[in-house]
């Protein structure tokens, strides 16, 4: 996954890339909070998805797991959260 995103910055030059563990639902949600993810019109996750047909509210894209007992984040960025983004990408 990590090539992939490398590739795409040659690509798409100025990208911002955050791999690992800083790839986080606290990270995407604070980026949110602050504006900041009004900023790009384009974003992209490589990550993997969890789907759940019979209750697709529980559906997610998965983020990197939380280590501290403090957050509240599960590291599952789920289908209502993503709608409540403040953003203005045209691709997501």
């Amino acid at each position: 996954m990590v090539q992939e995103v490398k590739e795409l910055s040659t690509i798409f030059r100025g990208s911002k890339i955050v791999t690992g563990k800083k790839a986080a639902e606290k990270l995407v949600k604070d980026y949110s909070k602050t504006g900041r993810l009004l900023n790009y019109k384009m974003l992209h996750f490589s990550t993997h998805a969890k789907v759940i047909p019979d209750i697709p509210e529980l559906s997610a894209i998965v983020l990197s797991e939380v280590s501290s007992a403090m957050s509240k984040e599960d590291g599952f960025l789920r289908i209502g959260e993503i709608a409540q983004l403040n953003l203005n990408a045209d691709f997501v």
